[in-house]
């Protein structure tokens, strides 16, 4: 730094140096005038001021260049930092990189793991889950086939109750029935009440592909097994009476009447009839007159022809009656064919129940009048039994009918 201030070292030294001569010469040789003093003074002056201007423009040059130096350096070190600073961003960035998918990898691998593993843990969940549904499924069945109601009671406090669920236990039930039909078919109408308190779906199907116990009700099968009782509770509790099956096999459009025709007895037709049941057959399926003459129920086709049902309007439902006629010879249900064939039946029934009325008068002979009453009662009001007659008189009438069959 030194080496920038030798030039005005330099000159310093020389004004002095002549300085120190003009003062050395001896005073006899004073020959410059004051004025060449004054004026080589003033000429020193002058180089002495351009000397100075000279000294602070190369001081001020020094300064700049000092700074330019200073800016150059601190733009130098900010690159060789930024650059620093990238080559380290960009090394992070791969470290970071490499270790995201070590870390990724890692993961992945740990994640399959877990899923193998928490299927395995699932798969023995459900089966021990389908070992204890087969178990409560079993004891549910079969405590409505025992008719063990506290069973049930502590299985629907529980919450492990099967009101709506099927059967899945050939042991105990048919595999696909519903509670209400296994309790019908079991014959326990204690279980069939608890059952309806508990909202059973009095109209629930069995769901049995395949099979001819497809869709069938409970009432359908209180029918089948002529149970007039639990029949009775089905009822009471707003059994569809009028339900038919939906099966793709041959029973489509069997109703309830129509399962009564054919395996249950004339009591439980009168019932179903009662509550509201048609004897017409479904647009495909077998009428209740049919379902009786294949399975050669006389006593049932009786009862079905005696309730008004039609007569079969195709070949094929009245060839099996036609044939079960001409097997059986019954004269009375020939007849009773005959005259439902020619829409005389009411008549047919009306003349027949007065022979029997007046039979019975014979037999007990009883005095004209009582048989004027009985053969009234038989085909309707005469002189002897009037409409206007009162309640109790009709009533007693009829009671005294009762007493004449009895006695027959």
């Amino acid at each position: 730094m030194w080496q920038r201030f030798i030039p005005v070292f330099s000159f310093f030294a020389i004004s002095m140096l002549a300085s120190a001569q003009l003062i050395a010469q001896p005073s006899t040789k004073k020959v410059r005038s004051r004025d060449l003093l004054v004026l080589e003074r003033k000429r020193a002056e002058e180089a002495a001021a351009a000397h100075q201007r000279e000294m602070e423009e190369m001081r001020a040059r020094v300064i700049a260049a000092e700074q330019r130096a200073v800016e150059d350096l601190k733009e130098r070190a900010r690159a060789e930092s930024a650059r620093e600073r990238e080559m380290e961003i960009e090394a992070l960035k791969e470290r970071y990189t490499k270790t995201g998918a070590e870390i990724a990898k890692s993961h992945e691998r740990a994640v399959e793991e877990l899923k193998t593993r928490l299927g395995k843990a699932e798969d023995e969940m459900g089966k021990l889950r389908a070992e204890t549904e087969t178990e409560r499924n079993k004891r549910w069945f079969g405590a409505i086939r025992s008719g063990n109601i506290a069973v049930l009671e502590q299985m629907f406090k529980d919450g492990d109750a099967r009101i709506e669920g099927l059967s899945t236990c050939a042991d105990m039930c048919a595999v696909g029935f519903t509670s209400l039909v296994c309790a019908v078919a079991q014959n326990q109408p204690t279980v069939v009440s608890w059952l309806l308190a508990h909202k059973a779906n009095v109209d629930g199907v069995c769901q049995i592909p395949g099979t001819h116990a497809n869709n069938t009700t409970a009432l359908m099968k209180a029918a089948a097994l002529d149970s007039i009782h639990i029949a009775s509770l089905l009822l009471a509790n707003h059994a569809n009476v009028n339900f038919r099956k939906t099966n793709a096999e041959a029973d489509t459009g069997l109703s309830a009447v129509a399962h009564a025709a054919a395996f249950g007895g004339p009591d439980m037709i009168a019932l179903l009839v009662e509550h509201g049941a048609t004897l017409e057959a479904a647009r495909s399926g077998w009428s209740p007159l049919r379902a009786a003459a294949c399975r050669n129920r006389t006593d049932n086709l009786k009862k079905l022809l005696e309730l008004g049902s039609p007569i079969p309007q195709t070949r094929e439902e009245a060839q099996p009656i036609v044939d079960l006629l001409n097997a059986t010879k019954d004269n009375y249900l020939t007849e009773l064919w005959n005259a439902t064939f020619y829409n005389k039946r009411n008549l047919f029934l009306a003349e027949r129940r007065q022979r029997e009325f007046l039979a019975i008068a014979e037999a007990t002979q009883f005095p004209d009048a009582i048989g004027h009453i009985i053969f009234d009662l038989a085909i309707g009001p005469t002189p002897f039994v009037k409409p206007g007659d009162k309640e109790t008189d009709i009533r007693r009438q009829l009671k005294l009918l009762d007493d004449l069959k009895e006695a027959k």
